[in-house]
């Protein structure tokens, strides 16, 4: 799981602003669901976490998104793990919403707290709830 970790905090890196989405969007899911299958979870499941994550990463949060949509959006990012179980389900969508809205607003208030860093943190917190989901 350590890995799934890894994966996701690597790839929204790589696809955040500089680069293109693609390894955000397309090649995390993937990758995502291909640890998941082989540490266990019914491949049934696991197809649902990779469209959930392909959507999820597909929506927009920047700039011309207003914060209410936005903090909507940000909580998005947690439900495909929704899909491999509902444990402690309320907590990982509170803390993705919270805590990546709170992120976003520091990388939009301060210099030091960059937007690659938001990134960084927001897939950290989506391969968490994936690991706590599992």
């Amino acid at each position: 799981m350590l890995a799934l970790i890894a994966t996701g905090v690597i790839l929204w890196r790589l696809g955040g602003t500089s680069r293109g989405h693609w390894p955000r969007r397309w090649l995390w899911p993937i990758l995502a669901g291909s640890l998941l299958l082989y540490s266990g979870v019914v491949p049934w499941r696991v197809s649902g976490t990779v469209v959930g994550l392909i959507l999820v990463n597909h929506l927009p949060y920047g700039e011309r998104v207003s914060w209410p949509l936005r903090i909507l959006i940000l909580t998005n990012l947690a439900l495909p793990s929704l899909t491999l179980s509902w444990h402690l389900w309320a907590l990982r969508l509170a803390l993705m919403g919270g805590l990546a809205s709170l992120f976003f607003w520091l990388s939009r208030r301060y210099n030091r707290f960059s937007h690659l860093l938001f990134e960084t943190l927001c897939g950290f917190l989506q391969a968490l709830t994936l690991v706590v989901g599992r």
